[in-house]
């Protein structure tokens, strides 16, 4: 089994984008009381964060794609230029959150 640095960055730049899309961390932080859980809470348990579930989701992602996929499956055109794959996901996030 080996790592694919190439699929990691573009599965986790894509599973981000997917998961903010989606609205679909995979954890909630509550701040005010430190608290975590895998589900939204009351609105009595103050101001939730996604930002850590989304994270998260993204890194499994990445693993996933990294150590599933074979690297010959990845274009060549992709492989050269990978460096923009996550440049693209911050432009897609960014159109995201000012809808």
């Amino acid at each position: 089994m080996r790592f694919s640095a190439d699929w990691f960055t573009l599965g986790a730049s894509m599973f981000y984008v997917g998961a903010l899309l989606l609205e679909l961390p995979l954890v909630h932080y509550y701040p005010l009381n430190g608290r975590w859980s895998l589900t939204l809470l009351g609105p009595d348990e103050g101001t939730v964060m996604h930002w850590y579930g989304l994270t998260l989701a993204a890194l499994l992602g990445g693993l996933i794609s990294a150590f599933v996929l074979p690297e010959q499956w990845l274009p060549r055109r992709v492989r050269d230029h990978i460096s923009a794959i996550p440049l693209l996901a911050m432009v897609a996030c960014a159109l995201i959150l000012t809808q």
